[in-house]
């Protein structure tokens, strides 16, 4: 069975699932054991000598870690995207083109940002979502919060037609008439899709809208009587305030699972699809098929929508406890506007999709410091204007960029209409490119 595919920070996974990590930790060797001539020889006392050895062995270890984490990873990944999990070795053979490489090493665009096709419809006048303060609230205990807040969690499953297997992720009832919040990347690329409630029914899902960049979609389905979550405040949490999570990992078979901890970090900007996203960084365990549910306050209101989890790449370390959600005063504002008018409109876009050139690659072929652009949008003017997959972005309006945060920053910072220019690399030479931003809606 297919699941819930969001892509972790760091996640390379061929088959698109949302946290498989690459672990390539290899048994330890055997260890020795004494035999019987060991166990009477005498032993000398090396006090000095011991401790001497245990510090030396603290610091290489520090150094090591410092050095495992202090190297950045090597891009960025998209929902979807597939990165080899290591690069070749120095010694082995590259392709001659630097674009054959590349090729290889992003194995294409991002399906997590493919639209849906459910079936669409729109939703009625009055339906919105509001958020309220927690102030003068009782806090719960997690079981009085589990108890609270389980009926208005659903399980959400979507396919696509032709292909066996489904996709599962979770959902939050809006309001008692049927409408469902959840994640954009459980049904991207779907044909249909179906919400089961908490005491077993199953409906078939309309989708209201979807906004692939917030990760947020609006469903709807025909239903009545059903119990809503309350909505609170994101910007009243603060660090190390106690929070929830309730959903379905790794399918129907665990559904309504509630794991707990702290808000570990609030405002963290995380790249995803070449442009960032401001989550809240929590310890509460988040897995495959939580994505689309609720974290929740210790007061019983959702507070974010639980959507990707950090996943380790490239290492043998493993990594635990680092899980995102979206916070409230966001899906309130991007709900909101799917709810009236079934997407999100006004945001700018360049439309080309850029990674990270991984060291050993930039040497071997020449390349510059910036980023390699894999995809240019046909209906962009970027394209329009002359860019192409396979040219190196080294600069926008005049500022380098090395990291996809760099470029969205810079983006973010202007409207749709405005013109923007674009330092490029190709074929030994650089050269700059006016090109105008367009609405995200005209080119996704």
């Amino acid at each position: 069975m297919e699941q819930d595919r969001r892509s972790g920070w760091y996640d390379t996974s061929p088959h698109r699932e949302w946290y498989r990590q690459y672990s390539t930790q290899t048994n330890p060797p055997a260890l020795k054991v004494p035999d019987a001539s060991d166990a009477k020889r005498p032993r000398k006392k090396h006090t000095g000598m011991k401790v001497t050895m245990i510090s030396l062995c603290v610091l290489i270890l520090i150094a090591a870690t410092a050095f495992a984490f202090a190297e950045p990873p090597v891009g960025t990944v998209s929902p979807g995207t597939t990165l080899n999990p290591q690069l070749p070795d120095a010694g082995d053979d590259y392709a001659d083109d630097f674009r054959d490489f590349f090729n290889g090493y992003y194995s294409g665009p991002s399906s997590g940002s493919e639209a849906s096709r459910l079936p669409r419809t729109k939703a009625r006048d009055g339906v919105s979502i509001t958020l309220s303060s927690s102030e003068g609230l009782d806090e719960l205990t997690l079981g009085q919060l589990y108890e609270r807040s389980i009926d208005f969690v659903v399980g959400i499953s979507a396919s696509v037609d032709g292909r066996d297997g489904y996709f599962w992720g979770t959902g939050i009832i809006m309001t008692g008439d049927g409408y469902i919040l959840t994640n954009a990347h459980i049904i991207a690329g779907t044909d249909s899709a179906f919400v089961t409630t908490g005491d077993g029914r199953e409906y078939e899902a309309l989708l209201v809208g979807e906004d692939r960049q917030s990760d947020i979609a609006v469903l709807k389905i025909d239903a009545h009587g059903l119990h809503a979550a309350s909505f609170g405040r994101s910007d009243e949490l603060a660090v190390g305030d106690a929070v929830a999570a309730i959903g379905n990992p790794l399918g129907d078979q665990l559904s309504g699972t509630i794991t707990n901890g702290i808000v570990s970090a609030i405002n963290r900007d995380v790249v995803v699809d070449s442009h960032m996203m401001t989550l809240i960084q929590t310890n509460t365990a988040i897995n495959e098929g939580n994505s689309g549910g609720p974290l929740l306050n210790m007061y019983g209101q959702v507070v974010g929508v639980t959507n990707m989890k950090m996943v380790a790449n490239f290492s043998q370390a493993t990594i635990e406890g680092i899980g995102f959600a979206i916070p409230t005063s966001v899906v309130r504002e991007i709900a909101n506007q799917l709810i009236a008018s079934g997407e999100v409109s006004g945001r700018p876009g360049i439309g080309i999709t850029v990674g990270a050139i991984p060291y050993d690659a930039a040497e071997q072929y020449g390349l510059p410091d910036g980023l390699y652009i894999s995809q240019v949008e046909p209906s962009s003017d970027a394209y329009a204007k002359g860019v192409r997959a396979g040219d190196v972005l080294t600069a926008v309006n005049g500022t380098a960029v090395y990291t996809t945060q760099d470029v969205g920053l810079i983006r973010d910072g202007f409207g749709v209409g405005d013109t923007i220019t674009l330092t490029l690399f190709r074929d030994g030479e650089t050269f700059d490119l006016e090109v105008e931003l367009m609405d995200v809606n005209e080119l996704y």
